[in-house]
C-alpha cells in the first residue's frame, strides 16, 4: 500500500465503494432532478486501469429510448451508462517513480517531489508520457460520469455536463 502507479484491482473496501457509487449514480447522476426523477441519457467513461473498470462494473447499464429534442417524433436507442475506456483518464504514468512511495520519491528525487507538491494537477513524472488532466477534456453534449482514481488508489467519480 502507499505505492504509486501499477495496475491493481479493487480491495474489499474498493468493492464496497464501487457498489455505493453505483447506487449513487442510479439515484442522482442519471436523473434530471425533477420530482419524478426522469432519467436522462448519460455516458460512463473510465480509465483503462483495472481498478476503474472493476469500479464501473456495478453501474447499471440498460437500453432506453431517447427523443430527438428538435423532432420528438424521432426516437433513438441508447445504451445508458455504456462504459468507454479512455487512456487519458489513467491515474498517472509514474515513469522512474513507478512502484515507489512518496517518501521514497522525496528521498531519491527531492527536486521532482517539490515540483509535484507545487502543482499536482499539471505535474508530469520524470518521463512525461501522459497529458496533464487539464489538457484532456473534450466537448460533448451528453452527461458524462467519469470513474477514475486519485493518487494512492483513492477512488473518485465526477459527473459533469460539458
Amino acid at each position: 500500500m502507499g505505492r504509486i502507479g501499477g495496475d491493481s484491482g479493487l480491495s474489499a473496501h474498493g468493492v464496497a465503494y464501487a457498489k455505493a457509487l453505483a447506487a449513487f449514480v442510479d439515484s442522482h447522476i442519471v436523473r434530471d432532478g425533477s420530482p419524478d426523477g426522469r432519467e436522462v441519457p448519460a455516458r460512463l467513461w473510465t480509465s483503462t486501469m483495472r481498478r476503474t473498470r472493476e469500479t464501473a462494473q456495478y453501474i447499471r447499464q440498460h437500453e432506453m429510448l431517447i427523443r430527438d429534442p428538435d423532432d420528438p417524433s424521432l426516437e433513438t436507442e441508447w445504451l445508458q451508462m455504456k462504459a468507454r475506456a479512455w487512456h487519458h483518464l489513467d491515474e498517472l504514468f509514474a515513469g522512474a517513480c513507478d512502484g515507489m512511495t512518496y517518501e521514497e520519491i522525496e528521498q531519491r528525487f527531492p527536486e521532482e517531489f517539490e515540483r509535484r507538491e507545487k502543482d499536482k494537477l499539471a505535474y508530469r513524472y520524470l518521463i512525461p508520457q501522459r497529458a496533464p488532466r487539464t489538457q484532456v477534456t473534450h466537448k460533448t453534449s451528453s452527461l458524462m460520469c467519469w470513474v477514475a482514481h486519485r493518487c494512492a488508489g483513492t477512488p473518485a467519480a465526477r459527473a459533469t455536463w460539458t
